[in-house]
């Protein structure tokens, strides 16, 4: 009997670690995608921003992250890239 409490802590265990790290893991994928999404967002406004213009964003989501950026486009710079 003893062998069997055993083998079920150990198993309990593992499956909690597993869960746990699924969890994180699954929560990091979900951030990448999110962030992914605004930089693709972020790439289009900067791309349609008229040359010797700037725009400067400030997001504070509700979880605390902050993001703020500044980009524009350089005149000086061959077609009017952006930064």
């Amino acid at each position: 009997m003893t062998h069997l409490m055993t083998v079920l802590t150990v198993c309990s265990i593992v499956t909690a670690e597993v869960s746990a790290l699924t969890r994180l893991w699954l929560q990091l994928r979900w951030r990448s995608r999110q962030e992914q999404a605004r930089l693709v967002c972020l790439s289009g406004i900067a791309e349609h921003l008229a040359v010797g213009s700037q725009i400067v964003l400030d997001d504070q989501q509700s979880d605390g992250q902050r993001f703020q950026m500044k980009a524009g486009r350089d005149p000086a710079k061959e077609g009017g890239t952006a930064t």
